[in-house]
């Protein structure tokens, strides 16, 4: 090959690469780091890197670059660390290009940054020793990625690499720019020239923070599970309601926060939340909070801080959440007192957490004989049969002391699905605490599952 036009496919190939900084020299092990991270390190962040001499400022470097990316800095574990180094592994494996490792292609930093695509196309041209066929991979708009148009068409060529001036490697370091979450962090310099340590940068704990590394009970705190919606796959979200007693707590401003750990070792957390709202009209206080979980089994441990007392109190609710690609069936049933369409919520409603944008429910757990019952069933799961359709049915009954004063016959569904039964009167109803039991019944696999949960009536003010 001509040497010039070598030099010139060498320029271009630089151009999709991350950004390569004026050389330095660099020890085995800091080369190696530097190769693990090249499809997610920007060019500045590189330069950095190599001017740095001093090999402890080079650890130190590597402790904030991934602390920049990590989406839940609360949690002893990186998260964004261990995908990235899963999704790495998965490229190295499957994008492997004539003695390159997959993940230096630029078939692997898409894969990386992006993503699996949603299609993968090849497009046969022959037999070429050591080289994949030429793919085309589609991507279309998910949760926290938008395209224009709605979807994205990559091409690359046979051995793995993007056509010869495409501009698409700038776009994917933009894509790698997002990925860091923590912009306070960063790698400056103090006045003895070396790198600011990691841990004189971080923020301080906050009062719910340290609540929740040390918990105490200065007042009584009730967490309930009250509902969960579940994705076709992924994470299922899960909205807590947090009950405080009368005279507790100051209603116009509470801060709550969460952390949930798994029985398994993973741990995810939610940041501060300020809540500001009233009180019952017997001066109990009601907030709510909601997180996304892996399936597993859960100790939810949720703190509620009253910084005009600095009193504040944790406690702890189990929580187990079953994989979505599961065909049981799963029922998760929520007790309203209306549902509120057309609204204009704000962050810090004790509410936020059962608002679905502009439709907010209305969770209770203590109801009077004015009111009415209103009952939302989230139905999920379900064998398919022949034609490749899932059938469900569903009762319920309301029983106190034993006695059903309530019930529904069986109504079917396909899944998804998520019934309201109601509103009910609660006129007729004595004082008391009720028990509702939601049967859904898989038609069929023969098989069924019960719902139970509970409310109080208590009689309305003259």
């Amino acid at each position: 090959m001509d040497i010039r036009r070598l030099s010139g496919v060498i320029a271009v190939l630089l151009g999709l690469a991350p950004g390569v900084a004026v050389a330095q020299k660099l020890d085995k092990d800091a080369k190696k780091w530097l190769e693990e991270v090249r499809p997610i390190i920007l060019p500045d962040e590189e330069k950095t890197y190599r001017e740095l001499k001093d090999k402890a400022d080079r650890e130190e470097f590597q402790k904030i670059f991934w602390a920049r990316r990590d989406a839940n800095p609360e949690t002893p574990q990186n998260e964004f660390q261990e995908a990235y180094l899963r999704s790495k592994a998965e490229a190295d494996a499957r994008f492997r290009v004539a003695g390159t490792r997959g993940s230096e292609t630029d078939c692997g930093r898409v894969f990386i940054l992006l993503g699996k695509p949603d299609e993968m196309k090849s497009e046969p041209v022959g037999e070429t020793p050591m080289l994949r066929t030429p793919e085309t991979w589609t991507y279309r708009d998910r949760p926290g990625q938008t395209f224009e148009g709605g979807e994205a068409r990559i091409g690359f060529s046979g051995n793995c690499e993007l056509p010869q001036g495409n501009r698409f490697g700038e776009a994917l370091n933009q894509v790698a720019a997002s990925k860091i979450r923590n912009t306070n962090l960063g790698y400056k310099q103090g006045v003895d020239g070396k790198l600011v340590r990691l841990d004189d940068q971080k923020p301080k704990p906050s009062p719910t923070q340290t609540l929740l590394e040390t918990p105490r009970q200065d007042f009584p705190l009730a967490v309930e599970r009250k509902m969960f919606m579940r994705p076709p796959s992924g994470n299922t979200y899960v909205a807590f309601t947090i009950q405080a007693p009368p005279g507790t707590v100051t209603p116009s401003k509470v801060i709550v926060s969460a952390v949930a750990a798994e029985a398994g070792g993973a741990m995810t957390a939610t940041p501060d939340r300020e809540i500001s709202g009233a009180a019952a009209p017997d001066g109990s206080f009601t907030g709510s909070l909601g997180m996304t979980l892996a399936p597993g089994t859960w100790d939810v441990k949720v703190a509620l801080f009253d910084p005009a007392s600095g009193k504040g109190s944790v406690a702890n609710a189990p929580v187990t959440v079953t994989d979505p690609a599961s065909t049981d069936v799963a029922v998760s049933t929520v007790a309203l007192k209306g549902i509120q369409e057309g609204a204009t919520p704000k962050p810090t409603d004790p509410l936020n957490a059962f608002v679905f944008g502009t439709t907010v429910f209305q969770p209770g757990n203590v109801y009077t004989t004015a009111e009415s019952l209103l009952l939302l069933s989230f139905l999920y799961g379900g064998v398919k049969d022949e034609a490749g359709k899932t059938s469900v049915s569903m009762s319920m009954a309301i029983s106190i002391d034993g006695r059903t004063v309530g019930k529904l016959d069986d109504q079917k569904f396909g899944t998804p699905a998520s019934p309201t039964i109601g509103p009910i009167p609660l006129a007729s109803y004595k004082p008391g605490l009720y028990t509702v039991d939601v049967k859904v019944k898989d038609n069929v696999a023969q098989k069924d599952v019960t719902d139970r949960i509970t409310f109080e009536v208590r009689e309305a003010a003259k």
